[in-house]
């Protein structure tokens, strides 16, 4: 995660000039990602030999994709966890509330003795009767 993290930076400047110039260009985020891709289809020798004009656009077009890219890839990383301890506190506020709830039941059923069965005391108390 350091390294994505290294990388990104290293992106950053590039994604600024890219977030402030491709707007002004106009360009659908479909041609934005087939001028990325081509960034990356290319040789560097061949790249060399476009003009520099095109070239340029394509950086910034792979700049622009890659750093949003990485933004995503780290913010996935932080799902794991956060879905992990979102588990454990679900799991945890469960047993909580059945904790208090079997509590609260036998107080309620020290209140009210009854004569008739243990199993038919709970509705009793809740104004139900059960039929068994």
């Amino acid at each position: 995660m350091a390294l994505e993290r290294e990388k990104r930076s290293a992106l950053a400047p590039l994604y600024r000039a890219a977030k402030e110039a491709l707007p002004r260009l106009d360009i659908s985020q479909q041609n934005v990602g087939y001028y990325a891709s081509l960034a990356t289809y290319y040789s560097i020798y061949d790249l060399r030999r476009l003009q520099p004009q095109q070239t340029h656009l394509y950086w910034l077009c792979y700049s622009w994709q890659r750093y949003r890219q990485w933004n995503d890839n780290l913010a996935d990383a932080f799902d794991f966890p956060m879905k992990q301890v979102e588990d454990a506190t679900q799991a945890a506020a469960e047993q909580h509330f059945t904790k208090a709830l079997a509590t609260v039941f036998a107080r309620i059923f020290a209140l009210y003795p009854s004569s008739e069965s243990s199993s038919n005391s709970g509705g009793l108390v809740l104004g139900l009767r059960l039929k068994g």
